[in-house]
């Protein structure tokens, strides 16, 4: 008779995903009546782990090389980052227990245990955009938005006046103040 196993593990390197965890943590918002929303989407497979968080308004995916497999579970951003950031070695091990429906993060000298919530209850993130695809080089993206902040007012009363506007059409980009 097969056995079954009720954990599964993954090792990355620890700095690499808490760069992830920082790039993805600017959509967990802050204050929410849903719970769920200040998780973030967790998933491995193929040697990449997914992660992913949504406001509803906005949603944000990363890939981070790891070895092994990690079943779709979700977990509070803010305490597996705080997690992440303490931990001192160079590799981190996270492993799923589904018997005890906790996600168990091994840094270094201490092991971190975090209850999961129901990955069910997770809006659904979208691996690629519905909408236009546009691409232009990182460099040349900074400079125009080091332009484009000239015109950008500091002044908090006046939300529609504090942003940039992105317009694309074919080939070309504008960026409005």
């Amino acid at each position: 008779m097969p056995r079954t196993t009720t954990q599964s593990t993954i090792e990355l390197d620890r700095k690499k995903l808490l760069t992830a965890l920082q790039r993805v943590g600017w959509v967990v918002p802050n204050h929410t009546s849903n719970p769920i929303l200040q998780g973030i989407h967790l998933e491995a497979s193929a040697g990449l782990l997914r992660l992913s968080a949504t406001d509803l308004e906005v949603s944000f995916s990363t890939l981070v090389a790891a070895e092994g497999d990690l079943p779709t579970c979700v977990v509070s951003y803010p305490d597996l980052t705080r997690r992440i950031k303490t931990a001192r070695a160079e590799t981190c091990s996270i492993q799923f227990d589904r018997k005890e429906g906790v996600l168990v993060i091994n840094g270094g000298r201490v092991e971190h245990r975090i209850q999961t919530m129901d990955a069910k209850e997770f809006p659904p993130v979208p691996s690629r955009s519905a909408g236009m695809e546009w691409r232009v080089a990182g460099q040349e993206f900074r400079d125009a938005l080091a332009v484009a902040l000239r015109g950008v007012a500091v002044e908090s009363s006046r939300y529609a006046i504090n942003g940039i506007l992105l317009e694309v059409e074919q080939e070309k980009a504008r960026l409005v103040t």
